[in-house]
């Protein structure tokens, strides 16, 4: 809108002004035409401001203000954000613990796995010696030893090793074998190390299975005496 001044007809511009520039004389605005200027100021000054695409939420010089249609989306971010902190909270924090070990148990566990492992290889030497005297015919002397078991002591039917090494039992000693009066004594001193003590292992007993599974003979069984034998003539 363009103003005029009744007077001398000059166009002095977009908004009213109290004094003509052209013939200095007082150009008096009416109250209703002050009220309809500010009106048109305020609607230029809404058309101007910033709008945010999809979220509907309007910037202008004056206060910000926020349409109803941003609501549900406000909610269900807030929604979104609680769901995610819930499933984090749940997530188990890893916590490191240290765990006290009573030192009477890992004593009784290392016992327990030595006498496993030193009747494991008792066993082993005990049909090691069993598959000697199938081939040989005999078992090992005193003083040869469960050495023969890997060297040849002499025998043309030797057909070792039977076993690949032999060590001493989990207490630092070796086994004791001993073969008298034709009978195969093997065993491991135990924990004390000593002789004829309570504490000695012996291997396991060798049942037919194990015969059968290694090829070794069975042991002979000795015949009952006869009973109620007739008389002899004279």
């Amino acid at each position: 809108m363009k103003f005029r001044c009744p007077y001398c007809k000059h166009v002095f511009g977009l908004e009213p002004v109290a004094i003509c520039p052209n013939c200095k004389k007082g150009v008096k605005v009416s109250e209703r035409l002050r009220e309809s200027l500010e009106k048109m100021k305020d609607s230029q000054e809404n058309e101007k401001a910033i709008k945010v695409p999809g979220k509907r939420i309007f910037f202008s010089s004056n206060t910000p203000t926020f349409s109803f249609s941003a609501v549900p989306i406000v909610i269900t971010v807030l929604l979104l954000g609680g769901v995610i902190y819930y499933r984090i909270s749940k997530i188990p924090s890893k916590v490191n613990t240290i765990e006290f070990i009573d030192p009477k148990a890992m004593v009784e566990k290392a016992e327990k796995t030595s006498m496993t492992m030193v009747k494991k290889e008792l066993w082993s030497l005990r049909m090691a010696l069993e598959m000697f005297q199938r081939d040989c015919g005999r078992y090992p002397t005193t003083k040869e030893g469960i050495v023969a078991l890997i060297n040849n002591p002499g025998e043309l039917t030797w057909k070792g090793p039977y076993v690949t090494f032999t060590r001493p039992d989990p207490w630092k000693h070796p086994y004791h074998y001993n073969f008298t009066n034709n009978t195969v004594i093997l065993f491991s001193y135990g924990p004390d190390q000593t002789p004829n003590t309570a504490d000695d292992v012996f291997p396991g007993e060798i049942t037919d299975k194990d015969r059968t599974d290694y090829e070794l003979p069975l042991p002979l069984l000795a015949l009952p005496a006869p009973t109620n034998m007739p008389p002899t003539s004279p």
